[in-house]
């Protein structure tokens, strides 16, 4: 189904499902191939500018959700810029690249280079829960502080560094370890220019263990990863309410959308758009 006259920030929409960051933005190939069930735009996973490998297992199907331990691509950030995102263009639909930078001005030089390479819009994820745990035991030495929930500058400066290295839409990607202090995340970043909202990525750390063999269901140091999927919904959810009482920019809900009840539901709440991840992985993209 086409939907006239529909945009996202500007950019034309042919309906209002997007896929959200996830394995089904891998590459420029698998972008064209998750194009073929008729979404409207497809996020990439999230660019770095040092790539690094996942942790084996990195997915595993859980009772009311999924749980995973992915920080972003593992391809250069050199091939996506080469490769992968020319190739994406030929989709012939928007192209949404994640990007996320150690510091404002590696953000703002990914993002830059991401459009020069066809990017439509970029993301910019927040943090990623189990992130530091796995890393400082891939990197002897390596000592990486909690995520910041609570302190919404060092982002806002990221973004705001985003935002005038780049012309296109910026979108905004919220944790759902932020459901405390949405409303103060969500007014900040739309003060600081933001584009859009997509909300929520998922919750954690977590861990989730096998009783047969006494081991976590995913690799890393203690198994610790990200819980997406069914049991993210109601949190999500309920984040996209506060916020659309508060801010004007469009919001994208995204967690636990299987069934087209789900995104009706976002819908209610106040969002514009869905993002869908999990069920494309546990039930394929079409």
């Amino acid at each position: 189904m086409v939907e006239p006259s529909l945009s996202l920030a500007g950019v034309q929409m042919r309906n209002r499902v997007i896929v959200a960051a996830g394995c089904h933005g891998a590459d420029g190939d698998i972008i064209v191939d998750t194009s073929r069930a008729d979404v409207a735009a497809i996020t990439t996973k999230t660019i770095t500018a040092q790539a690094v490998e996942d942790v084996r297992p990195c997915f595993s199907k859980v009772e009311g959700g999924f749980l995973n331990c992915v920080f972003g691509t593992t391809l250069p950030a050199e091939q996506w810029f080469e490769r992968e995102l020319p190739r994406a263009r030929d989709a012939g639909i928007p192209i949404i690249a994640s990007v996320a930078g150690v510091s404002p001005d590696e953000a703002a030089d990914l993002a830059a280079r991401a459009v020069d390479a066809g990017a439509t819009m970029i993301e910019m994820p927040t943090v990623c829960p189990h992130m530091g745990e796995i890393l400082e035991a891939m990197f002897p030495g390596l000592t990486m502080p909690p995520p910041e929930v609570h302190d919404v500058a060092p982002y806002v400066a990221i973004l705001q560094a985003v935002k005038q290295a780049v012309d296109v839409p910026v979108v905004a990607k919220f944790s759902a370890l932020f459901h405390a202090d949405v409303v103060k995340w969500a007014t900040a970043v739309e003060a600081a220019g933001a584009d859009a909202i997509a909300c929520a990525d998922a919750f954690g750390p977590v861990i989730g263990i096998d009783i047969e063999t006494g081991e976590p269901l995913l690799g890393g140091p203690r198994g610790a990863g990200g819980l997406t999927g069914p049991a993210l919904k109601p949190i999500a959810l309920r984040m996209i309410l506060e916020m659309a009482q508060h801010v004007s920019i469009p919001l994208i809900g995204v967690g636990g959308i299987r069934k087209a009840e789900d995104a009706i539901e976002y819908f209610m709440a106040g969002a514009s758009y869905v993002g869908v991840v999990t069920a494309g992985h546990l039930d394929g993209a079409d």
